[in-house]
């Protein structure tokens, strides 16, 4: 009996612990603070903005950082013109005769440009064929990217010798490479920034059959054919051996020639993440052709003078806001302009005079007929492709 009273006792002290109904019912819920709205970083420095029609441009670059994010991993860029803008700023006197005395005098034209990987260019890339050389904005509107589309850009010797890559094999002594490592301390392996300080440090103002050389080769390297995003590409060694013959090679057909090679490359390989060659033709030849709100680009040669890095932002802004890439009129006849200046061979002050000037006389009738009869494109949409 005592043991049983001991159990009961336990059970009857363990109900007057719990909480009695009443005292349950008086118990009030704790109520949480509302939790803080966090602000981002556009909204916190949108104070006053620059309005492109109805949208504010915060908002939109905003959007396009975070679907930049998704899908920048997807692919590299060799093409980099800023190293080449920074050294033709610092050319003087006789450099720049140099230059255009082997044929790329419009090179000395190109500044500003820093920045090439764009939304616009994957988006260009996803519709050029290399093969067919066929650049195909829509249904209704589609252009073949010749060689002269090249010289209308850089004013690039277009014709004559074929521009053959030969390989430098490393058990095989050339007589350049040998000749410049003891001039210049540089190897085969030589990086892009160390030849972009050899062409600013060691030759000065003065110019020389070897700045020629070396010019050429690292405009071709970095800018206009480039392999790889950070070594020379001493493939072209035998091309600028004879500086005299330098200006006789078609470079327009060989910068078109790699620029297909490395998009189509890129386009049928589903492992490849470089792409090749110069891809910021298509860039500008689709600013070019495209009539922007009733403005027409500027058309005298070089084309590339008319563009720089913060005349891009604006346009590809523009054309986002607007619904997508490919809107506006087409003006399929006045480009190229290099296919019809007579003189392929001829000198090349003059040639540069013929194309500007054959240039203005399209600018004043120009053709704003767009593919098939003209009028508007159907417009495309801004996306973003994996």
């Amino acid at each position: 009996m005592v043991r049983e009273n001991k159990g009961s006792g336990k059970r009857r002290q363990q109900q007057k612990k719990k909480k009695s109904p009443a005292v349950e019912e008086n118990v009030t819920p704790t109520t949480l603070p509302p939790l803080k709205e966090k602000k981002s970083a556009a909204k916190k420095r949108k104070q006053v903005v620059e309005e492109v029609g109805d949208v504010e441009v915060d908002e939109v670059e905003e959007k396009q950082k975070k679907k930049r994010k998704r899908y920048d991993s997807d692919f590299v860029i060799h093409c980099k013109p800023n190293g080449l803008c920074e050294i033709v700023g610092a050319l003087k006197g006789a450099q720049e005769e140099d230059v255009k005395a082997v044929g790329f005098g419009g090179m000395l034209r190109i500044s500003g440009i820093s920045v090439t990987k764009t939304d616009l260019i994957r988006w260009l890339v996803e519709r050029f064929n290399g093969r067919s050389q066929m650049l195909t904005i829509s249904d209704r509107v589609s252009f073949v990217v010749t060689s002269d589309n090249i010289c209308d850009l850089f004013l690039l010797p277009n014709g004559g010798l074929e521009v053959v890559r030969t390989e430098v094999k490393k058990d095989v002594p050339n007589r350049l490479l040998v000749e410049w490592e003891e001039k210049y301390g540089f190897k085969r392996t030589m990086s892009l920034t160390d030849m972009k300080k050899i062409l600013e440090t060691k030759f000065g103002d003065v110019g020389a059959p070897d700045f020629q050389r070396l010019f050429v080769l690292y405009s071709i390297s970095s800018f206009l054919a480039p392999v790889s995003s950070q070594k020379m590409d001493w493939g072209l060694l035998e091309c600028v051996g004879d500086v005299g013959k330098i200006a006789s090679y078609n470079w327009c057909s060989y910068v078109l020639d790699r620029l297909c090679q490395g998009v189509e490359t890129f386009r049928t390989c589903p492992t490849s993440k470089n792409i090749s060659g110069c891809v910021l033709v298509l860039q500008i030849l689709y600013f070019q052709r495209l009539k922007w709100k009733g403005r027409a680009e500027p058309s005298s040669l070089p084309l590339i003078q008319h563009w720089t890095t913060e005349k891009f932002k604006p346009r590809m802004r523009e054309e986002i806001y607007a619904g997508g890439w490919g809107q506006g009129e087409w003006m399929m006849s006045m480009y190229p302009i290099s296919g019809n200046v007579a003189g392929a061979n001829d000198d090349e002050g003059s040639r540069e005079n013929e194309r500007a000037e054959v240039a203005g006389k399209k600018g004043e009738g120009v053709d704003d007929g767009c593919a098939q009869e003209g009028g508007p494109v159907q417009p495309t949409k801004s996306i973003h492709l994996s």
